[in-house]
């Protein structure tokens, strides 16, 4: 999908419950894609690679509160 800013993306990711981290592109237009992602880079590090072109957040969803890392 495209967004306007991370925090869009991570709203998109907490609407999808098989959503645990997505990608954010770094771009220098308006639109940034947004990768939504059923794993995140603690369960599955060997599927994880460093890129130039995205930043990558995983949800921390607790009991009390919810953030993205």
């Amino acid at each position: 999908i495209t967004v306007y800013d991370a925090m869009a993306c991570a709203l998109e990711c907490l609407r999808h419950s098989l959503c645990f981290s997505f990608n954010f592109a770094i771009s220098p237009s308006e639109r940034h894609d947004c990768q939504l992602l059923g794993a995140d880079r603690y369960t599955f590090a060997d599927r994880f690679q460093p890129s130039q072109f995205y930043h990558h957040y995983s949800m921390a969803v607790g009991k009390y509160n919810i953030r993205v890392r």
